[in-house]
């Protein structure tokens, strides 16, 4: 026996050596592996961060001006040395073989070095050019061979001319420039190695350059085909998918390799990283230690060999002896075993009595070790009473790891006390989630020390439930209740607050908690007694619910009050519920969107008036300008007909202002930078004005507006002139500008569109206004001052232009406050011209020409074909639409201009306009209108029609303009 036992020591001592030097292998492999990892890592990583910085100063040349505007140009230097260029390709002339510049056709411009004959080729089929001139995005390409056949990549930046794609630059790197930098310098044992691979599986770099271009199994199976690279076909497919890890391959000429892979991310394009390194290089070690372990096992083997004889001799003695102490020992075992029968019978009456409980009982030791349980305990986890005894009650029960906190039964234990808990139970397999009346009772031995706890359980699951659900009812309704926007208190039948919800505290700036007992009439309103338009009144009487629009300072705003009865489920009045409804930004609304459609009307009904009254104008006009061309300044009524000639042009800005505001006809639309126009208008009012001080701030980077300069130059003179007369002992003038964004519903009373705006403001300390002069302040013919001092029409102009520009003003005042106004103007995408229109020449011109009047007013007719025929012109005339193609179809040949009214009975210019160009593309023609270039004035321009005027208009304008139109 005692040898059998030692060959058996043996056989251990020599497995656990085997264990112990397998896990030394493996230790050694997996460190050596990590060490890979984190080469493989850094070099990845020395990658990223030379081709990013490559690209940032690619970006930086891409950004130079003198290139640009070469590229765009498609004509660069062939010794072009713009600075970046020259600094970045010598500090790198060791990293990048080239840089070229390429037009938006793929043609190169340029290549540093230069090599004769490179520039003008056509590049637009080499990887990433097509996808720069397509996308017009940053690229770093696949790899290709170059003209010398050399494998390279490059790294592409658009080049941008005044944001238009103008074409791109590249830096040219060799696949042999990457390995000398990032494979050949990284050193990997005595002969391990780093290869690059790209997402193709094709090698891009190699410490043997015929490995390079590659594909990394096939080339290796075309060499090796009864070679199992399957091992290695799994690293290269989580390489190539972005994955880092470690693994082991065999390689049919070099056998068992380590490597480490690691992802590369060069722009756009994900490259992976390999570290190999021969498992022979660790292989030394690995056999040292397995020597070592094997003469430990020899020599103890020999040792134990020596002393087992002496243990045999031993043994022999004490055989003998046990052998007695055997005989001894069974009868004892035949007594305890009569004993142990008569306390099973025992235990088994008591646990009869236990089982027959609907309470869970159970008895744990000082370590919650179940000693004993009843049928109820085990049934609650689907088990026998044996199947829980020696596990720890937590486990069983609450899948723990430790006592419950709270748990009664390891406080009893603590305190030898009595103690009770309601407990928690996880659903289990047999049952759902349950709460248990757990009672901890400590038990004592013969010497009053705690052995262990009786735990008496009982299910109280849907008690506690009943009270949860209880509990979540009320939390749900104050939930619901707070959730309401609205203001909302419950009134006792005394008017006393007994609940209110979240946005009633909010509104008055105070808790709940603080409201209750309060009456409604003291928090609301301030009042000692209730408020007759309170329609509690009401509803006390009638005890039926009642509303009422009410207005209250003490809160800001108009509500919709609401109160009703509370009843219970007799009908006896308990209460009332007393509501209030904020209404204050709708009646806004409201107040907003009529004073539009005011204004709108209004508009309409001055812009018909102005036309009118711009027609009569044209023929005093233009018999004015008939009977001067033949006078000499001597003439006696020389003067008077000058007279008439400026009531004329004062009546005409009349009619401006009134277009101004019904149409707001924009004659000159432009990018612009408001700032320059406050600054200008500002500056020329305060030099006439030097008792106002001007207080000016200004966005720094103001976004652009289109608009007619001159317009609103008129709008701000008219502001500034408007805040003077409400400072007639000077003051001061505060002009802001700011960019904003406007949204939907601050917007759509107005009208406009919301998004983005540039706000100007002009507020003055003067007078102010009331509400009701404020409500008119827009109003055409409206004004504050004493009757002959003002037309009325400055504010309503200001009005229409702003309006038909597509922004918004307003204003707000208080009397002996000042007043402020708010201007909105859209802002545009496109950039500020500072280039200036040429100077209006101002003699009349004159020509021979055959043209075409076509006008429904008789007046204008008559004086229109006396002007053309007195300026040397030939006319045929039209009284309407129909008639004029009738006589075009007739004359087109003869008919070298049309002059076309806008807006005429039956068919409108647009229309004739259309219909002559079918008849006659080629077709000049000149709109003559009494409103200004608007609406539908601008669809015939943008139709093709060569020119506006507008009426009343003089021989002189006229002539300039006839000859533009011809000319042209």
């Amino acid at each position: 026996m005692a040898g059998a036992a030692g060959l058996a020591v043996i056989a251990i001592f020599v497995y656990v050596s085997y264990l112990c030097h397998r896990n030394f292998e493996e230790t050694v492999i997996s460190q050596t592996q990590q060490q890979l990892l984190t080469i493989a890592k850094a070099t990845a990583d020395r990658l990223e961060e030379f081709a990013d910085a490559l690209s940032r100063e690619l970006k930086i040349i891409a950004m130079e001006p003198a290139l640009q505007e070469e590229i765009q140009n498609r004509v660069m230097q062939t010794g072009i040395d713009v600075c970046p260029i020259k600094i970045f390709y010598e500090s790198h002339k060791g990293d990048v073989d080239a840089f070229t510049a390429l037009d938006a056709d793929g043609i190169m411009l340029h290549r540093h070095p230069f090599i004769k004959g490179r520039p003008g080729t056509d590049h637009s089929d080499k990887p990433g050019v097509a996808y720069v001139i397509r996308e017009h995005k940053p690229y770093v390409s696949e790899w290709f061979y170059n003209h010398s056949g050399e494998p390279v990549i490059s790294i592409s930046e658009p080049v941008f001319y005044k944001d238009q794609f103008a074409g791109l630059v590249r830096w040219m790197i060799s696949l042999d420039t990457l390995s000398k930098h990032f494979v050949q310098s990284t050193k990997v044992g005595r002969e391990g190695f780093v290869w690059i691979l790209d997402q193709r599986k094709t090698i891009l770099s190699h410490p043997d350059p015929k490995q390079v271009g590659q594909h990394i199994i096939a080339s290796r199976k075309e060499v090796f085909p009864d070679h199992d690279w399957s091992a290695l076909e799994d690293i290269v497919v989580k390489a190539t998918q972005g994955e880092e890890g470690v693994g082991i391959y065999d390689c049919a000429p070099c056998g068992t390799r380590l490597i480490a892979y690691a992802p590369i991310h060069m722009g756009n394009q994900l490259w992976s990283i390999g570290v190999s390194m021969n498992y022979s290089e660790i292989a030394a070690p690995i056999r040292r230690h397995a020597m070592n372990y094997l003469e430990i096992t020899s020599l103890f083997m020999l040792l134990f060999s020596a002393g087992g004889f002496a243990l045999y001799r031993i043994e022999k003695r004490r055989a003998a002896q046990l052998e007695k102490k055997n005989q001894e020992l069974r009868q004892e075992i035949t007594n305890r075993k009569r004993a142990e029968k008569a306390l099973r019978e025992s235990e088994a009456q008591k646990q009869a009595i236990l089982d027959a409980s609907v309470d869970m009982i159970m008895q744990v030791d000082r370590e919650m070790r179940i000693v004993w349980a009843n049928k109820m305990a085990a049934s609650i986890v689907n088990k026998t009473p044996e199947d829980l005894i020696g596990h720890t009650c937590h486990k069983f029960f609450q899948n723990a790891e430790a006592p419950c906190p709270g748990c009664p039964c390891k406080k009893a234990l603590e305190t030898g006390n009595t103690e009770h808990a309601t407990m928690y139970q996880p659903a289990m397999d047999t049952v759902g989630e349950s709460y248990w009346e757990d009672y901890g009772v400590p038990l004592r031995d013969e010497s009053g020390q705690i052995v262990g706890v009786i735990e008496i359980a009982r299910n109280v699951t849907e008690k506690i439930k009943a009270e949860q659900a209880l509990v979540q009812a009320k939390e749900g309704w104050e939930n619901t209740f707070d959730a309401i926007t609205d203001m909302v208190m419950l009134l006792d039948s005394e008017h006393r607050i007994f609940r209110v919800n979240k946005a009633t505290a909010e509104a008055f700036n105070t808790t709940k908690e603080s409201l209750m007992g309060k009456k409604c009439y003291e928090v609301v309103h301030r009042e000692n007694h209730p408020i007759e338009q309170c329609p509690l009144l009401l509803t006390m009487k009638t005890l039926e619910p009642h509303t009422k629009e009410i207005t209250e300072p003490n809160i800001g705003g108009t509500y919709i009050c609401s109160t009703s009865p509370i009843l219970d489920h007799e009908g006896t009045l308990s209460g009332y519920t007393h509501t209030l409804k904020d209404i204050t930004q709708s009646k806004r609304l409201e107040a907003q969107l009529l004073q539009a459609q005011k204004m709108e009307s209004i508009g309409t009904l001055a812009g018909g008036v102005a036309h009118d009254f711009n027609n009569l104008l044209m023929g005093i006009q233009g018999y004015a300008s008939l009977i001067l061309k033949d006078l000499d300044s001597t003439h006696p009524h020389y003067q008077w007909l000058r007279r008439i000639e400026n009531h004329v042009k004062s009546g005409a800005g009349l009619t401006r202002q009134l277009l101004g505001f019904a149409r707001g006809g924009k004659c000159e639309v432009k990018p612009t930078d408001i700032n320059e126009i406050v600054k200008k208008s500002s500056s020329m009012f305060g030099r006439t004005k030097k008792e106002i001080t001007i207080r000016e701030k200004y966005e720094q980077d103001v976004w652009t507006v289109e608009v007619d300069q001159g317009q609103i130059e008129q709008v701000l003179l008219n502001l500034y002139v408007n805040a003077w007369h409400a400072m007639p002992g000077g003051g001061d003038l505060y002009l802001e500008t700011s960019n904003v964004t406007l949204d939907e519903n601050y917007t759509k009373p107005y009208n406009v569109r919301h998004g983005r705006y540039v706000k100007i403001s002009i507020t003055d300390t003067g007078i102010g206004m009331d509400e009701a002069t404020r409500r008119r302040i827009f109003d055409p013919f409206f004004s504050t001052k004493e009757m002959g001092r003002g037309t009325g029409l400055g504010l309503a102009s200001a009005y229409g232009i702003i309006k038909n520009h597509g922004g918004i003003i307003n204003v707000y005042s208080k009397k002996e406050h000042g007043s402020t106004f708010n201007i909105y103007l859209p802002a545009a995408e496109t950039t500020v011209n500072s280039e200036r229109s040429m100077a209006r020449e101002e003699e009349i011109k004159r020509g021979s020409e055959t043209i075409l009047l076509v006008d429904d007013e008789q007046n204008i007719l008559d004086v229109g074909k006396e002007l053309l025929r007195e300026l040397g012109y030939k006319v045929l005339v039209a009284s309407g639409g129909e008639e004029a193609l009738d006589i075009y179809k007739a004359n087109k040949d003869r008919i070298d201009m049309v002059i076309l009214d806008m807006i005429m009975p039956g068919m409108g210019g647009g229309e004739v306009y259309d219909r002559m160009k079918e008849i006659k593309p080629e077709i000049k023609a000149l709109l003559s209108s009494g409103y200004s270039i608007n609406g539908e004035a601008s669809e015939i321009l943008e139709s093709g029609c060569d020119g506006f005027i507008q009426k009343p208009f003089d021989i002189k304008q006229l002539s300039q303009m006839v000859r533009k139109v011809l000319d042209d």
